[in-house]
């Protein structure tokens, strides 16, 4: 009986029968057909004259294609570890279905796609406006969807004279006149969800239905669904799909 490089006793003369590496003097387990190995001897259990059929009971292996039973744990051919699913010294792909609760939400947040939806809000502009300062608009400019493939994006108004050019154009998109060039910033997190945080502005950053501002410069989560108030009669709703 051989014993193998990590003091295994092994019932293979190519490959250990308990961790899979190379023993001494084996072919390279690369799968090729150049660095095929000669057939190794078989296991003490097994009789030297079982038939061939017994090897070939099991499917091929997924490295190199060798016929194998279906007892083996590793592939005699090239070493191929059939539980881990991987050659002996690489680490199998985790899966993020069995890699935990917390992994799989954060792989799904991170796939779903992003948009926010710009539009006007009445209530607001009646809860937060002084009287007689502004309009509302009339007619009430259509909402409109802005998908959120960056990592941040700026919302504030176009100004050609201070070179700011804002992904979300506020003024553009619904004509608020009370909504700063550099409002507030829309940022991506780790687990692909954002955030919004209020860049010093103006009128300030409300979040749903609050009638105090966000503190300046501190980044507010929000989940699908969420709403943050700018200028005067802005709403801002994040959704993901």
């Amino acid at each position: 009986m051989a014993t193998c490089a990590n003091g295994h006793d092994s019932d293979w003369d190519d490959f250990c029968s308990s961790c899979g590496i190379a023993m001494d003097g084996a072919a390279d387990p690369s799968g090729s057909a150049d660095a095929k190995p000669d057939a190794a001897a078989p296991p003490a259990d097994q009789p030297a004259d079982a038939p061939a059929a017994a090897k070939a009971a099991g499917d091929g292996c997924p490295n190199c294609g060798e016929a194998h039973a279906d007892t083996d744990v590793f592939c005699e051919n090239c070493g191929y570890d059939f539980l881990a699913g991987s050659m002996p010294g690489e680490l199998p792909e985790p899966d993020p279905a069995v890699a935990g609760p917390e992994a799989a939400l954060a792989a799904a947040d991170a796939a779903a796609t992003w948009k926010l939806i710009v539009s006007t809000d009445r209530d607001y502009f009646d809860r937060m406006s002084a009287e007689g300062q502004l309009d509302f608009p009339d007619p009430v400019p259509a909402p409109t969807e802005v998908p959120l493939t960056a990592d941040k994006a700026l919302i504030g108004r176009r100004s050609e004279s201070r070179g700011v050019f804002p992904e979300i154009d506020v003024l553009a998109l619904t004509g608020d006149p009370a909504v700063s060039t550099r409002h507030a910033m829309l940022e991506r997190t780790a687990d692909g969800s954002y955030t919004i945080t209020d860049l010093d502005s103006t009128n300030g950053t409300y979040l749903g239905d609050a009638t105090d501002a966000t503190k300046a410069g501190a980044a507010s989560p929000l989940a699908s669904g969420d709403t943050a108030h700018v200028g005067a009669w802005t709403q801002l709703k994040i959704e993901s799909t």
